[in-house]
């Protein structure tokens, strides 16, 4: 989760408690704009894209008020890995939901299997 930036910190302290209230004030830090899902959605396309290790086709992004879903096959954890890191570096991105199935070059079916000739 993206941390708020802090605008005031107020301390109460009653009957030995101690209370800390903190307020995030979107309209002094412009960088709090309104999530927009296409943006997410089209950064971290571009970002998959952009690595070598992942193949980014297999791979279906949706985001939804920042909340980012990856779902798809992948042939490796760490391909996992490096999608979810991705997805998470992005701006807006309130919460990454991991949805990608890890599944071998060697068990998916060829052109001759699959009925139309297509994967």
């Amino acid at each position: 989760m993206i941390p708020l930036p802090v605008c005031r910190a107020v301390t109460v302290s009653r009957a030995g408690l101690l209370l800390t209230v903190t307020v995030a004030c979107a309209s002094t830090h412009p960088h709090l704009a309104p999530i927009d899902d296409y943006q997410i959605r089209s950064e971290i396309h571009n970002l998959l894209r952009d690595d070598d290790h992942i193949d980014a086709e297999s791979i279906n992004v949706e985001s939804r008020d920042g909340v980012v879903i990856l779902v798809g096959v992948v042939a490796s954890v760490d391909e996992v890995q490096r999608a979810l890191r991705h997805a998470g570096r992005v701006p807006g991105v309130q919460q990454v939901v991991n949805r990608l199935r890890i599944i071998s070059p060697e068990t998916l079916p060829t052109a001759d299997e699959c009925p139309h000739g297509s994967l």
